[in-house]
């Protein structure tokens, strides 16, 4: 079937793109993209006002869920359940659960400072990650609802304090993966809430960017500003990645990282952390660089070169496979591939 690209920007317009072609399939106004449902066929995203979620390639029917709440709009995350028929919204003042069949919101937890919500697999658990604990609940799937009392609570020992940001839950969503910011690391088990291994990394204290996958650390030093990588499992270091700070990126399966700088996006392979390649971007961006996005597969990426252009690439090719031109500047492009 086609695999579609997503891009959005503040100029309020969606591009939905056919990655083999480069044609533009669709354009639509006044929302951003979160994530795309595990058939690659729903969207979720956002308005000023609501969340909605719509069939895609193609487009058949959309409906609406107002998800105010008192608190700010920003939505940290969203996730859906593995049958696809819930999706969970986290937001600062907390969770909301929508029915995806229905287009209705069935309940709002309240956990101010909610960073991310998610189904544990194979289980009726939710669990929510604040600032300074992760709170485990039971999911109703009939109803849609998540029980007021948590079933469990993790606080850090020792009074050690927050997390640097929202952990890293690994392939197989076992665990989940928290530094915090005197540089210890956390590996909680989701099923029970236990800690399987710990150790403490001076180097990540108050990092301000950390990619996580599995016995790599990428990190944007806070003492130096420059991109570092740590074996998480031996504590040693290769050295500097890059002496400007960027968003680094694993790829799914591991083997690439892609780190998106102020004037360019390079790609490493982790094994011996060799640069494969590099992508110039066109003229500041505002201060920052968009992220890019990797296919499920690791195959294809898709970054965010000028105002105008996302150009699509495979991580071993050395030339683009295709250069995507929107009618209108976005340069804040949020990018998701189905």
């Amino acid at each position: 079937g086609t695999r579609v690209l997503v891009s959005t920007g503040v100029d309020g317009l969606i591009y939905y793109w056919d990655v083999a072609s480069g044609d533009r399939l669709l354009t639509a106004s006044g929302s951003m993209p979160i994530q795309f449902g595990s058939d690659g066929r729903r969207l979720v995203y956002g308005t000023p006002t609501t969340w909605s979620w719509t069939e895609i390639a193609p487009p058949r029917g959309r409906s609406q869920i107002d998800c105010r709440d008192g608190g700010d709009e920003l939505v940290r995350d969203v996730q859906f359940s593995e049958d696809g028929r819930w999706i969970l919204v986290a937001k600062q003042a907390g969770v909301h659960v929508i029915d995806r069949r229905r287009g209705v919101k069935t309940h709002f937890t309240p956990l101010f400072g909610a960073v991310q919500a998610r189904f544990v697999a194979s289980t009726r658990q939710v669990i929510i990650q604040g600032r300074t604990a992760v709170h485990w609940f039971t999911f109703d799937h009939e109803l849609g609802r998540i029980m007021s009392t948590p079933s469990r609570i993790y606080e850090p020992q020792g009074g050690q304090g927050a997390w640097l940001e929202r952990g890293s839950v690994s392939p197989d969503k076992r665990y989940l993966d928290l530094i915090l910011l005197d540089g210890t690391r956390e590996c909680l088990r989701l099923d029970d809430g236990g800690v399987e291994t710990a150790g403490r990394f001076p180097e990540l204290a108050k990092a301000r960017q950390v990619a996580i996958d599995g016995g790599h650390a990428v990190y944007w030093s806070a003492r130096d500003g420059h991109m570092k990588h740590l074996n998480l499992d031996n504590g040693r270091s290769a050295g500097i990645l890059r002496e400007t700070g960027a968003t680094p990126l694993f790829s799914p399966n591991g083997r690439f990282l892609l780190l998106s700088g102020l004037m360019n996006h390079q790609i490493f392979g982790v094994d011996g952390w060799t640069l494969l390649r590099s992508q110039s971007v066109r003229g500041r961006l505002s201060g920052r660089t968009p992220p890019g996005t990797w296919t499920s597969d690791s195959e294809h990426l898709a970054l965010t070169v000028d105002r105008n252009r996302i150009a699509l690439h495979t991580a071993l090719d050395r030339s683009a496979k295709a250069t995507l031109t929107t009618p209108q500047p976005n340069a804040y492009s949020v990018l998701q591939f189905s």
